[in-house]
């Protein structure tokens, strides 16, 4: 199988952001955190509910499978973790990687606690340059609901483009929702 994952085929890259931030792993320790700030009720606002775990049990499913992204080289996924106690407060990461296109699609959600203090910017602004020079990837894609105006912004402030408006692309809390495609292109410019 083709894969720019070489350098690290075996040991998951952990990143830090600054010294209260780091991207890290997935843990099995992390279901509870994860549980507990995805159960947030606005977090329905933007996240499809088979996104949202509904029990423990599905938190770990879901950080087993997010794992096993980087273990069967098709993405990766990383836990945004506070340094001084290592406990996860977001993930972020490209869901579906195409090494034969150099393209992969973003995804990441934050603990409604810690919106508005740039750690989204931070970890997406640092994932991004992995992407261009560790992963030799040339467009990063992400898909956001229309109306996440917080997103939408941070998109924009790091370089993405909309490219299209998707109807009824998925479904929050039973209604059909439209959502906005956006890219970015990673040349040659500095990031």
């Amino acid at each position: 199988m083709f894969s720019l994952y070489s350098e690290f085929e075996n040991v998951f890259p952990d990143l830090k952001i600054n010294n209260e931030i780091m991207l890290r792993s997935f843990q099995k320790d992390d279901a509870y955190d994860y549980f507990h700030y995805m159960s947030n009720p606005v977090m329905k606002n933007y996240v499809t509910s088979d996104n949202i775990p509904g029990n423990y049990l599905e938190s770990i499913k879901e950080i087993e499978y997010w794992r096993s992204l980087f273990h069967r080289k098709i993405g990766i996924y990383w836990a945004i973790a506070l340094v001084n106690n290592n406990k996860i407060i977001g993930s972020i990461g490209f869901n579906s990687i195409s090494f034969i296109f150099s393209t992969a699609d973003i995804s990441y959600d934050l603990n409604p606690k810690y919106w508005k203090k740039g750690i989204m910017c931070l970890s997406m602004s640092k994932i991004v340059k992995y992407a261009k020079s560790i992963l030799g990837l040339k467009e990063i894609t992400a898909t956001v609901v229309q109306w996440n105006y917080p997103s939408i912004k941070l998109l924009h402030k790091l370089g993405f483009y909309k490219l299209k408006i998707i109807k009824n692309y998925t479904m929050l809390e039973g209604e059909n929702a439209d959502c906005v495609l956006y890219s970015k292109k990673l040349n040659n410019r500095p990031i």
